[in-house]
Order: structure tokens, then sequence, then C-alpha cells
């Protein structure tokens, strides 16, 4: 409760309590690690995972949190593998496996990480992934099919139809975007000089009247 609070600090203290009591608890001794996590005593965690693998090397809660810690310290590869053997050991673990797909797109593995967004029915996902493949065309239509989509999602969008040569439709998003948030005339100014293809498609007098008229 203290954890979800998020006062990890007395998680830690009250999970260390119960461990002294039952010592040797596999799940309990998994929380304190991420309670040690989350109060910024990584090593500590890994350390009480390790000992928890050392005893169970396929318990999944604990290479699935293993894996969290190592993503969040940078170390993404060891991440990737910590995954994978916990989705060895329990395939059908949806939190391992939506991790898993966000640290493909991460690691700039971008087609594995569409098959994994696929298996997810993750739309948002599969847009970006489609986008690193500099497949835009599909990208687009992915992010269109999302039910709801962030400034930056619909900015990413409005990208992939410049990339893929519908400056029209692009044009318009952009547009779009400017009149719905006013901060975001940087961003679209940015993407209209610094795309691949279809580059500064507005004329500059019109670039300068969009976000004139907008910032």
């Amino acid at each position: 409760l203290a954890l979800r609070d998020g006062a990890p600090g007395r998680a830690v203290a009250a999970l260390t309590r119960a461990d002294a009591l039952v010592p040797g608890e596999a799940g309990l001794r998994c929380n304190l690690a991420i309670a040690l996590g989350e109060a910024g005593r990584g090593d500590e965690a890994l350390a009480l995972l390790d000992e928890i693998l050392t005893g169970d090397p396929r318990h999944a809660a604990a290479l699935y949190n293993r894996a969290v810690l190592l993503r969040r310290s940078g170390e993404g590869e060891a991440a990737l593998a910590a995954l994978e053997r916990g989705l060895e050991a329990q395939p059908d673990y949806g939190k391992a496996q939506a991790e898993r797909a966000h640290l493909l797109l991460e690691l700039e593995r971008f087609a594995e990480a569409l098959e994994a967004y696929g298996a997810l029915g993750d739309q948002l996902g599969r847009a970006r992934a489609l986008q690193g493949l500099g497949r835009y065309g599909e990208a687009a239509a992915a992010y269109g099919a999302c039910p709801e989509l962030d400034p930056e999602s619909r900015l990413e969008r409005a990208r992939c139809l410049q990339e893929s040569g519908d400056l029209e439709g692009a044009l318009a998003l952009y547009r779009a975007l400017v009149a719905r948030d006013r901060a975001a005339y940087a961003a679209v100014a940015k993407a209209l000089t610094t795309a691949s293809k279809g580059s500064l498609f507005l004329k500059p007098s019109e670039l300068a009247r969009l976000l004139r008229d907008h910032g």
C-alpha cells in the first residue's frame, strides 16, 4: 500500500520486517526489490533479485523486475535477455511482453518490435515501429487507426504523411496541430524543414504566416 501511495521508503521498511518474519518467500522478496528500486536503491534491488533467481532461475516476476531495473540504468541488451528468459518460463506474462516490445523499439530493432506490438494488438507501437523501418505510408495509416493520439504522436503522423509524399495531408495535420496548441509551432517548423522528403513544402512566407498567426 505504501508503494502504491508513492512512499517507497515506508514500503521498504514494511517489507523488510515482513521478510524477517517469513524469510526466503520469493514473492515477498520480489516486492521488496521493487520497493528498493523505487527508493533509488537499484544496486540492492538487483542483488536481491539475483538471490531470488539463484534459488529459482525461471522466476518470471524476478526476471521481469530485473529487466525493468536494467532498462532504467541503460543496460538495454541485458534487460532484453532477462525479459526473454522470463517469457520462456511464462509466455503469457503480459507486462513482460509489453516491456519487451517497448525495449525492442528503444534498441531500434524495429522489425522485431513490429512483430511484438502486432502480437499485443498495440496499434501505436506498430506505428512507431513502422516509422522506424521507413515504411511511412503504413505508419501514417497505423497512427490514424489509433482511437486517440497525444500531440507528439499527432506530429509523428503528420511527419509520416510528409515522408510518404502526402504533402497535402501532412499540411492539414500540421495546421490542425498549431491551431490546437500554439506551443506546437516550433516542432511543426522543425518537421517542415528537416524531413527527407517534401522538405519545406510550405513557402517560407506561408510558414512565417502560419507561425505568426498561431505563435
